[in-house]
């Protein structure tokens, strides 16, 4: 799942205010053409059984929070399928899996702890360390489930982060390059409000407190805004934390943060100076963030008063600002890169459409969708404003598959699979992360209906000599006329988030790709 950085394809450059040189009329100058790089395929596998995935997002509130899946040195992580069968059905096809990490060609196994049968990374930091969860072959006396802990890897060696307070279940979200984990764990205080696990059935809850990990001090509980639980999702590199929390116990009227949400869920930033402060909410019970950057700005959604709309925010130095939409009631901010740019994606007027956006000095762009459909999504840009995710026709949908997009140089939509050599068996589906090299971790259909992880690399300048690689140019007005392919996706997966409302399932986020 999560990021590599890596240098990019080569923009068109505007050059503003410029002398026109003597000889030059306004009729000889003539705006660039957005042009386009081919990009060579890498399907990452599978680890014995029939898929493979890149983890889609975490938290479930309105689309959920981003996954990094790929980092700035270009090491893409997934999640594969092996050919051993869970008897309990506990991850999607009831098939165990294993994370995987793909580097210079080679693919590793994430392997799970000792005892444990599966293993699911969800971040990975620019420098390559990769956090996630294992089971550990034991059983949660107080749930009945497996027992799982957060773990990070770190070249192929897995680390067990523990738990709280004689708690037997964890999970690590995100990591950053200096090595601080975050996360949630649960400790032995009961609580019937937890809003990882519901109960049922003679079941124990017990609290999740949000956590940041480090080698050097262990798992520390960072507290909560007032209420019995909290979630830490997000961790910058100056160590800066994002999450969730309950304020008390009011209840909530529409909350879906983590399956379980119920009572009045706000947002927390988090440093070792200030603690935990709350980023407050539009006016609604309920709001999540989905990405932190660098400077420490914060972007997410929030319900409005009433909790009957939600609307994309961003948070930056304690100010709480309201992105709007793109005509409609909805909006959400998925990713904010290190300039301040903000993406994600709204409904048009009269909220039949979902379109991607791009939101620059707080001026909202619609991206559009490929030509013939109606609908699109965002999920990452990184630092050259290069942007991915999905295009779909919403009024006659595949199974609720896509096709994967780029948006780059200020051109229209661009279909991924018209950019990489014909021949394979993959459709492209949809585009999860792009880092600063332009690599993208995709999702992949088989003509058979499985899917698998794949990573794009652009043919340009700083992927010289690649074998396999086409390193002529394509204008853009080449691809964007060219019909998209259909491929159907087996139901097993889950679709590419594309249907905000409706992607709420997955209790414990396990198996989320």
């Amino acid at each position: 799942m999560n990021l590599s950085r890596v240098t990019l394809i080569t923009m068109t450059i505007c050059v503003v205010g410029m002398a026109i040189p003597s000889g030059l009329n306004g009729q000889d100058r003539q705006e660039q053409t957005p042009k386009h790089h081919h990009y060579k395929l890498i399907d990452l596998g599978t680890a014995g059984g029939p898929n493979s995935g890149l983890q889609e997002n975490f938290l479930d509130f309105a689309g959920g929070a981003t996954v990094q899946s790929l980092s700035n040195q270009g090491t893409a992580i997934g999640t594969a399928d092996t050919s051993t069968p869970d008897p309990l059905c506990f991850i999607d096809d009831c098939l165990y899996p294993n994370g995987l990490e793909w580097r210079d060609g080679n693919v590793t196994n994430l392997s799970p702890l000792s005892g444990g049968q599966w293993s699911s990374p969800f971040w990975i930091s620019g420098n390559g360390l990769v956090a996630g969860a294992s089971e550990n072959g034991q059983t949660d006396p107080f749930l009945g489930i497996p027992e799982f802990h957060g773990v990070i890897w770190q070249d192929g060696t897995i680390t067990d982060l523990g738990t709280l307070e004689r708690g037997y279940l964890s999970w690590a979200f995100s990591v950053n390059n200096q090595g601080h984990v975050v996360g949630f764990a649960f400790n032995a205080t009961p609580d019937p409000y937890n809003p990882v696990a519901p109960c049922s059935g003679g079941q124990v809850c017990t609290q999740a407190r949000a956590f940041l990990w480090d080698k050097q001090n262990g798992m520390q509980d960072l507290g909560t805004l007032g209420g019995p639980d909290a979630v830490a999702s997000l961790v910058n590199d100056h160590g800066q934390v994002a999450g969730v929390s309950y304020t008390g116990t009011d209840p909530s009227t529409n909350c879906g943060v983590l399956s379980n949400s119920v009572l009045v869920t706000h947002p927390f930033y988090w440093d070792q100076n200030k603690g935990m402060i709350d980023m407050g909410t539009l006016g609604g019970t309920c709001a999540q963030p989905n990405a932190i950057n660098n400077r420490g700005q914060i972007v997410g959604v929030s319900n409005l008063a009433g909790d009957s709309a939600s609307h994309g925010f961003v948070w930056d130095r304690g100010v709480l600002s309201d992105v709007g939409t793109l005509g409609g009631s909805f909006s959400s901010a998925v990713w904010v890169n290190d300039a301040g740019d903000v993406i994600g994606y709204a409904t048009t007027s009269g909220d039949q459409y979902v379109h991607g956006y791009l939101r620059k000095h707080g001026v909202m762009i619609d991206l559009g969708s490929l030509p013939g459909e109606n609908c699109s999504n965002v999920w990452g840009i990184n630092a050259s404003k290069q942007i991915v995710g999905g295009s779909l026709d919403c009024q006659n949908p595949v199974n609720g598959t896509g096709h994967a997009s780029l948006w780059e140089n200020g051109g229209p939509t661009v279909d991924l699979n018209v950019l990489v050599a014909p021949g394979s068996d993959l459709a492209l589906t949809y585009a999860y992360f792009i880092n600063d090299r332009g690599e993208i971790a995709v999702s992949g259909a088989l003509s058979n209906g499985d899917t698998h992880a794949v990573v794009l690399i652009p043919c340009d300048e700083n992927h010289p000599d690649l074998a396999g690689c086409d390193y002529s140019i394509v204008e853009a007005s080449a691809v964007a006329s060219t019909p998209p392919a259909q491929r159907e996706v087996s139901g097993h997966l889950p679709a590419p988030a594309l249907w905000y409302r409706s992607n709420r399932s997955h209790s414990l986020a396990v198996g989320r790709r």
